[in-house]
């Protein structure tokens, strides 16, 4: 589900903005190919166009492309992209029952057989299309330029993080008009307790103290973005909820914590486990804010793995829940509820 969620994703937003930024430019090769053939999104020479057009808005991220993304009181943006989500999310389906050398089908093909899967196939498109309405009230300021930007493989250059080549693919980059970067990292899960899982700091931190949350993942990929892009500021490092009422996590820049959590806000007694102070040095002297956070969580994750390759695998769980998927249920340092 997870794997078909991103995948659609990818496409529908990349979608979006070039044909925000065909408008720009009062082009109208998309418009002309979806008017002139059904299904025109999956036709080659309509892909290279949208290619095109995205690696022109990509080359100045901080020009405003109106309609690259769905916003509050914007109707026709809104119904716009809902369709357009849903010819991809139909298309995507179908690819799922091609097979590979005519015996096997694709590797993690999403095919229904049961009526239960049947049901969490119709779950999904709900979930991605409502996704888009909890995004207009959300990142305001921001809109989407890189999706699915990989780094470290193929012919992206080599990336050290924490003294180790490091291999990945960010979800999606957002960048406002002022050059501060979200990096956001989708997850497919319940939203249920999501942002007490995947917010950067536990509940009663004390200023100036530091230690690494439970979830790093959005600030490996915003230390590792942040280095690629000098010329842009990283401002937040987020994870957004693709399920259900769905939610964003992470962490943010004091000064924009409200702009990225949009209309729904955060709570006073939350604010603290997703504010970064600005002033704040997370026990670092040469810098501080989210650039201070970023470089001392590289330092601790440094630290581990320098002990992971010195051998020491020792299991050694933060708490219960993070025994609770472990196959080894022998373990003598098992954690129970």
């Amino acid at each position: 589900m997870g794997t078909f969620a991103h995948r659609v994703l990818e496409v529908s937003r990349r979608e979006f903005v070039a044909r925000a930024q065909e408008r720009l430019e009062g082009g109208h090769v998309l418009a002309d190919l979806r008017a002139a053939h059904e299904g025109a999104m999956q036709r080659e020479d309509y892909r290279e166009e949208v290619e095109r057009l995205l690696g022109r808005a990509q080359a100045d991220p901080c020009v405003r492309l109106p309609g690259s993304r769905p916003l509050v009181g914007d109707a026709p943006t809104l119904e716009e992209a809902r369709a357009a989500l849903d010819e991809e999310f139909d298309a995507h389906l179908s690819h799922q029952y091609q097979l590979v050398g005519g015996r096997r089908p694709l590797p993690q093909a999403l095919v229904p057989h049961l009526a239960r899967e049947h049901g969490q196939l119709l779950g999904l498109r709900r979930d991605l299309g409502s996704l888009l309405d909890f995004e207009a009230g959300a990142l305001e300021g921001f809109e989407p330029r890189l999706f699915e930007w990989g780094f470290g493989r193929g012919g992206a250059p080599k990336v050290e993080y924490a003294g180790v080549l490091l291999t990945g693919t960010v979800d999606r980059i957002d960048v406002d008009a002022h050059g501060q970067v979200a990096v956001i990292d989708y997850k497919h899960k319940s939203d249920l307790g999501f942002a007490r899982e995947y917010d950067a700091f536990s509940a009663g931190r004390e200023q100036g103290s530091f230690s690494l949350p439970r979830r790093v993942q959005s600030l490996v990929y915003a230390q590792v973005v942040r280095r690629a892009f000098p010329d842009l500021t990283v401002r937040a490092a987020l994870y957004l909820c693709t399920k259900g009422s769905h939610a964003l996590a992470g962490a943010a820049d004091e000064n924009i914590v409200d702009l990225v959590f949009g209309e729904r806000g955060v709570s006073s007694k939350r604010l603290p486990s997703v504010s970064v102070p600005r002033g704040e040095a997370f026990g670092r002297t040469d810098a501080s804010g989210m650039e201070a956070l970023l470089d001392a969580s590289e330092e601790a994750i440094a630290r581990a793995m320098e002990r992971l390759l010195a051998g020491d695998i020792e299991a050694n769980p933060l708490d219960a829940e993070a025994c609770q998927f472990c196959p080894v249920l022998n373990c003598e340092r098992r954690l129970r509820k």
